[in-house]
Order: C-alpha cells, then sequence, then structure tokens
C-alpha cells in the first residue's frame, strides 16, 4: 500500500480508523457507541465540586464523570455552579477527563476562543512575517492562526473560521446550563483526518484492506516492549504511568554506536504517536561523541515535527539521556486495547464477519463466559445489527480455556 493512507472499519457500533504510511501503521483511534466519556474537543456543562486556588485546579462533575481543570487567571468559579467547559484529554492512568474553561476549537489552521477577542498570529507565523487575509476580524471570539495557515486558501481560511464563530456564537447564546455533553468531539476516522491531513482517506469502509494490511497483528506487535531496529538492534519501551523511557540495545549485531543511535530516532517518533504517549519521555542513546550527539538531537527534533501533539524537545541532559514532554490528548494504546468484555465481544463479532468473507455462514467462535454474557446483555443490539448486516448465523461458545475469541475450525455445521 503506497503513500499515506487512512483506513476505516466501521462495525457493530464500533469505529476505527487506522493511518498507514507506505504499508505501516503509524497511528490508530477508536470508539464505540458503548463508551459515554465525551471525546477531545467536546464541548460540555459541568457542575463545579470543589476550587484548589493552590493548585491552580478546579474539580467538577460531568453528570457523573469525574473532571479536573485549570482554574488560569479567571475569577474562580463557586462549587455548585455550572459552567462551560471544553474537553482537552481523555482520562488515563487513573487521572479524570481534562477540561479547559470555556468554548475552545482547534483547527489544523487556528485557535478559536470563546473566553477572549481579536486577532493572534503563532509565534511562527510572526516570525515569517505572514499576513493575515484582510477583513479577518472576529467578532465573538479570540481567533490565533496556527503556521498552516499560510498554506490555506485565504477564502477557505475565511469560511472555516466563519464556521466556527457561529458555532461559538450558538453556544454562547444557550439558555441556562445544565450538566453534559453540549457537543461531542470530532470521532475516530474524523480524528485521523485533522491529525494526519496529508493521509489519502481510502473511500468506504473497506474491511478488506484493513485485514490485508494486517492492521490488527500491527496493533498487537506494537505494544511489545522490544522493537526489532534491523542489524541486531534493539529499542526496548517501558511505559510506566504518565512517562514512557526508551533503551537502544546493539545487541549481538555489529551496528556501530552512532548507526544506533540514528535507527532509534524514527522507531520513538514512531512509538510516540502509535501508543499514544504522553508526559515526560526519556530516551538512552548509546554513548556518542558531541558531534554526533548533536546531529541526534537534530535528528530527534525532526522526527516529531509532524507529530500531532507537537512533542517539546529538551535535548541531551548532562548525564546523556535525552528528553522530551509530549501533551496529553488520548488514552494510552494499551488502555484502548485493553482485553475488556466490550472490545473482546466486538473483536468476536469481527471473527464472524471475516468467516462471512470466506463464505462460512455459520461459523462457530469461541468467547470466554463472561465475553458471551456481554454478547447477550450490554451488546446484543450490536450482536444483531452485525449479524443482520450479513446474514450470517454464527455461533458463540463459551470456553473458559481462552482468553480471547477465536474461531473453531473444527464446530463448523
Amino acid at each position: 500500500m503506497a503513500g499515506r493512507v487512512i483506513l476505516t472499519d466501521e462495525w457493530a457500533y464500533d469505529r476505527r480508523a487506522a493511518v498507514l504510511d507506505q504499508g505501516r501503521l503509524i497511528a490508530f483511534f477508536n470508539d464505540n457507541a458503548f463508551d459515554d466519556t465525551p471525546r477531545p474537543g467536546a464541548v460540555v456543562a459541568v457542575r463545579v465540586a470543589r476550587v484548589f486556588p493552590d493548585r491552580d485546579r478546579i474539580s467538577a462533575d460531568l453528570d457523573g464523570i469525574p473532571a479536573s481543570l485549570r482554574l488560569g487567571r479567571r475569577q474562580a468559579p463557586s462549587p455548585g455552579q455550572v459552567i462551560l467547559a471544553t474537553v482537552t484529554a481523555e482520562p488515563r492512568e487513573g487521572k479524570p477527563l481534562q477540561l479547559r474553561q470555556g468554548c475552545f476549537i482547534e483547527h489544523r489552521w487556528f485557535l478559536a476562543d470563546s473566553t477572549a477577542g481579536g486577532l493572534r498570529l503563532s509565534q511562527r507565523l510572526r516570525q515569517g512575517g505572514f499576513t493575515p487575509p484582510g477583513g479577518l476580524e472576529p467578532s465573538s471570539c479570540q481567533i490565533t492562526l496556527r503556521l498552516g495557515a499560510a498554506s490555506a486558501p485565504p477564502d477557505t481560511l475565511m469560511e472555516e473560521i466563519r464556521i466556527a464563530e457561529d458555532r461559538i456564537r450558538a453556544i454562547k447564546a444557550m439558555p441556562a446550563l445544565k450538566p453534559g455533553v453540549i457537543e461531542n468531539g470530532p470521532d475516530a476516522i474524523t480524528t485521523a483526518r485533522q491529525a494526519f491531513p496529508d493521509a489519502e482517506p481510502v473511500p468506504g469502509d473497506d474491511s478488506t484492506a484493513w485485514l490485508q494490511a494486517g492492521v490488527d497483528e500491527q496493533l498487537e506487535a506494537a505494544l511489545r516492549p522490544r522493537v526489532d531496529l534491523g542489524g541486531g538492534g534493539i529499542l526496548h519501551v517501558s511505559t510506566p504511568p504518565g512517562a514512557a523511557v526508551f533503551d537502544g540495545d546493539s545487541g549481538d549485531g555489529d551496528m556501530t554506536l552512532r548507526a544506533l543511535a540514528a535507527a532509534m530516532v524514527p522507531a520513538i517518533a514512531r512509538a510516540l504517536v502509535l501508543r499514544r504517549i504522553s508526559g515526560p519521555v526519556v530516551a538512552d542513546f548509546p554513548r556518542l561523541n558531541p558531534a554526533d550527539r548533536r546531529a541526534i538531537g537534530a535528528n530527534m527534533v525532526e522526527a516529531v515535527e509532524h507529530d500531532p501533539l507537537r512533542p517539546q524537545c529538551h535535548g541531551f541532559e548532562p548525564g546523556g539521556l535525552y528528553t522530551m514532554t509530549r501533551p496529553w490528548r488520548w488514552r494510552p494504546l494499551a488502555d484502548l486495547m485493553a482485553g475488556d468484555d466490550r472490545r473482546l465481544g466486538l473483536d468476536a463479532l469481527r471473527l464472524a464477519r471475516a468467516a462471512a468473507g470466506g463464505h462460512d455462514m455459520a461459523p462457530a467462535i469461541r468467547v470466554p463466559a463472561s465475553v458471551l454474557a456481554w454478547l447477550e446483555g450490554e451488546g446484543a443490539a450490536a450482536r444483531l445489527a452485525a449479524l443482520k448486516s450479513l446474514a450470517i448465523s454464527p455461533r458463540f461458545l463459551s470456553d473458559e480455556g481462552i482468553s480471547r475469541p477465536v474461531r473453531d475450525e473444527t464446530a463448523r455445521s
């Protein structure tokens, strides 16, 4: 599969999007109808629970979902007050949903903020001497133009800003707020397209292309603690809560230290995005001379330049470790792929679909007992919708000896 593409897999109340570069998986997004947590970019109304001025934090409740947001320079709201906020990051590793006070719209060309006004340019646009289109005078919010605005068609840029202003104006004009989601954030497929605007979407829901690309197999491989760098080199990946550590090892190969370090750079950049790593990142490169260290540092900055979350590269510390910080937005891939009953139930439905593609209209799928209970309970609607669309009649068999769904080739009818 040539070039950079986005494959989609919409199936039984579940949406998945995979971004591939030359056939290699570089990013994955997933959402489904069984998860009521609002997505990043969602505009919500939350009830303030407690205010912590010394910690610059507000704890809030979103219809039963705990949330946290910064107090900032705004006047502190009162406990019990309902305020407007925007979801900036999903909950992860015991931390609650993260919010930003006000309505905040992020576009690849600009940022729109309901809590301020006027037009601003990003630092890189100012340094480049960019002149915004004439007549661009936002009236209902503050617009901060990003670097991408420099290459955007002026008429299209103006239209996108107008749409964002209209959205903010409508939300600000709403009557008394009640806790809940006002407008959810982009779904998995839209998020993939926004995060990788240079990727070509494959038309339609092409599950065949998904299978041929081996996306599910690449997802499983992405979570392994070792990455093969070629030439005998190995990258060890450790992700303790809230951080990540990368350690290069030449193993039994004959790679030079410089070659090992050079191979580590793209592998680290890919892992950051694909594994959805956030927080402090430490890379233990092999011992390098000053010139090679400068070159590797420059390579690292270049490698993460197009990361959707724009990591901040701090460089090499005196002890030789390379550090960076990656913002937090999406829950880690390990959490997304965790083998809970819901995910395994959807996997079982996908196995049934694959069997139908092979013209087996009554496949037998073995699943753990708890997964069978999900398919017959909470997931019953998804199961019925999926099977009706394919006109197949799979049998789901309880098997306590397995941890994930498997197709039983011996139980065909």
